[in-house]
């Protein structure tokens, strides 16, 4: 399936209609001839951010460059593709999809902290731990006690008095066995939850039910995102319709497949290029969706700092006004962009990074410099001190999340890492990490603009504090400021080296952010982001055309 098969997608998701091809096949699980019905797309992953293919056209509805797909990827078998990795379900992964299997809640308070991939929680990186396996065994013993104190909803139309103790368990080990582990279940594993159960139902029927739910819960194939495909005779696999079905729903809505899928899947067709984009499109309409999106968001600018205690702590002058109140208002605001974003601002990356519009709520009103928060929620930002998510007060506060002289490093670090891609290596073990003798009477940037002096820090911090100045106009709660502390005026004026391939200047927050929407390069980053979002690795060379 190409990205230009996807005449179906609607305008508003044209960002990311790039996840359609994520989720259609790959991760070393393709055969067949790209740009086929067989489920084989082609068509470039890079660079599809923020734009959509589109054949025989010259531009996008959003006036942005159409991304060109290589001519060796549109005709071409693919041969290669990135090696898929086994994944854990992430805490809230987890807690989804028990409450979508069986209605309950979990709580994960103890689990461990998710590893991540880039700056996304996938549990790719690290096995489970001795910590992790014992918190699931608690948790399973916990839900199956509840889950059969309510046996009969749990059973559904099967009544073990009329037709049998034996028959209700066997309908309830194949229904729930397959939607616990996210495809029909084989023989094997029908007989392992078969004999769990015939242990409980040595002290009751309904020991033997909670025995088979706690069993499930604790198996790998509910632990884990596997794919495996359908044919092992080759390098390459082609993903089947169950792991077709698990690819879009834990994308899109962080949780298991939903019935519609499950049926889909069981039919056989959703490795149809139609089926699949009509069955993205079913998903990314939910107001599920948005939970997602904004999970992206909020991992990839550092927003989900806010809401981990400790995390981020302010200087004594603003600790007092940074209480939970205000940090909850910040994550509120941010999950009411990406709401704009995908529900008015067209999902585009110029919407993401240049659009003028804030949502203060609560506290942050008087951030935003206004009396009390505006009726509508909602509040268009004219005077040029707002440009997109990246102004937000939310974004401000959680980079840097410790008071420092050295903010502009940490925002510049930001948008270098997430939205060029590019890493910058931690300093020399030899650097000197002394202050100049009179850094007491220089501004923030004054003493920043001392690394373009230092050999030894002027070839990484060229990366970093150009982009950070910036952001200088904002301090650490994200009011928009004019003065230093010391009454001189802000200088915002900077530069991104290598952005395209060249250097581009700026006169402020709202300058750059204009600057980075219109780069090739950051769409092409953050197709890149979504790929390690959506499939918890890193693209591989032979993913291009996957």
């Amino acid at each position: 399936m190409r990205q230009d098969d996807l005449p179906g997608v609607r305008a508003p998701l044209r960002w990311f209609c790039g996840a359609i091809c994520l989720v259609s096949a790959c991760t070393g699980t393709l055969k067949g001839e790209a740009g086929s019905d067989s489920g084989s797309p082609a068509g470039g992953l890079t660079g599809t951010a923020g734009t959509s293919s589109s054949a025989g056209t010259g531009s996008t509805t959003d006036g942005e460059p159409p991304v060109v797909t290589a001519a060796s990827c549109k005709a071409a078998a693919v041969t290669d593709a990135g090696v898929g990795r086994w994944r854990r379900l992430t805490a809230p992964q987890y807690e989804n999809t028990v409450r979508d299997l069986l209605g309950l809640s979990v709580d994960r308070s103890a689990f461990l902290q998710d590893s991540k991939t880039g700056s996304f929680a996938t549990n790719a990186e690290l096995p489970a731990q001795s910590t992790d396996i014992d918190n699931y065994q608690t948790a399973a013993e916990k839900l199956g006690v509840q889950a059969v104190a309510n046996l009969s909803a749990l059973l559904g139309s099967c009544d073990p008095k009329a037709q049998g103790d034996d028959v209700c368990a066997d309908a309830f080990i194949t229904d729930f066995g397959a939607r616990a582990y996210r495809h029909a279940l084989t023989p094997e594993q029908k007989k392992a939850l078969t004999t769990v159960y015939q242990v409980g139902k040595a002290e009751s029927f309904s020991k033997g039910i909670q025995l088979t739910v706690e069993a499930a819960l604790q198996a790998p194939e509910f632990l884990y995102l596997i794919e495996l495909g359908g044919d092992s005779k080759s390098a390459l696999h082609e993903l089947d319709d169950y792991e077709l079905a698990s690819r879009l729903s834990y994308l899109f809505w962080n949780s298991m497949p939903d019935a519609e899928l499950f049926t889909k899947a069981r039919a056989g067709t959703l490795k149809s290029a139609t089926e699949l984009t009509a069955q993205a499109q079913r998903l990314m309409q939910s107001e599920r969706f948005l939970g997602s999106a904004t999970s992206f968001h909020d991992q990839l600018f550092r927003v989900e700092r806010l809401s981990q205690p400790g995390v981020v702590s302010k200087d004594p002058t603003q600790s007092a006004a940074f209480d939970a109140s205000l940090k909850s208002a910040m994550t509120a605001e941010a999950a009411d962009f990406v709401r704009y974003l995908f529900a008015e601002g067209g999902a585009t990356v110029r919407s993401l990074l240049t659009a003028k519009v804030a949502f203060p709520n609560g506290p942050l009103a008087a951030v935003y410099g206004l009396g009390a928060a505006p009726a509508s929620g909602r509040f268009d930002v004219t005077d040029g001190t707002r440009s997109g998510f990246l102004s937000l007060p939310a974004v401000m506060a959680a980079v840097p999340p410790l008071p420092t002289r050295h903010q502009a490093v940490m925002r510049g670090n930001l948008v270098r890492r997430e939205l060029l891609c590019d890493v910058v290596p931690p300093p020399n073990v030899a650097v000197n990490f002394m202050l100049p003798p009179n850094a007491a009477q220089l501004s923030n940037q004054e003493l920043l603009r001392v690394h373009k002096d230092n050999p030894s820090c002027s070839g990484c911090h060229e990366l970093m504090d150009p982009i950070g100045f910036g952001f200088e106009s904002y301090d650490g709660l994200g009011h928009y400021i004019t003065k230093t502390a010391s009454g001189d005026n802000i200088d915002s004026t900077g530069y991104v080296q290598g952005l395209d391939d060249a250097k581009v200047d700026f006169a402020n927050a709202g300058e750059l952010s204009e600057k980075l929407a219109a780069s090739p390069q950051v769409r092409s980053c953050l197709a890149t982001q979504w790929f390690r979002f959506a499939l918890a690795r890193d693209p591989h060379p032979g993913d291009e055309c996957s």
